[in-house]
């Protein structure tokens, strides 16, 4: 559902929602992983906001981008992921 005051990462929330948490999972539960998809959206608009800092030269921001791929990549390939 997208919003006309752009607000992407709850959009990106509501289509993860749908796609992921059980119908039968519980307030608590919700709000729990709602708080962790937040979180993580932080965690990369953080990085991505130093990258953008004027003292940020272009290799490095292309490190940091490289390494956030590589780590999520890394994750989506644990066996852990799939169960």
């Amino acid at each position: 559902m997208s919003r006309p005051s752009g607000e992407v990462i709850a959009d990106a929330w509501e289509t993860f929602e749908r796609l992921t948490v059980p119908p039968m999972a519980g307030a608590q539960q919700r709000a729990d992983l709602r708080a962790a998809f937040y979180c993580g959206a932080y965690s990369v608009w953080a990085a991505v906001y130093e990258i953008g800092r004027a003292d940020c030269d272009e290799s490095r921001g292309f490190a940091v981008l490289d390494g956030i791929g590589r780590e999520c990549r890394a994750f989506q390939l644990h066996p852990h992921f799939h169960e």
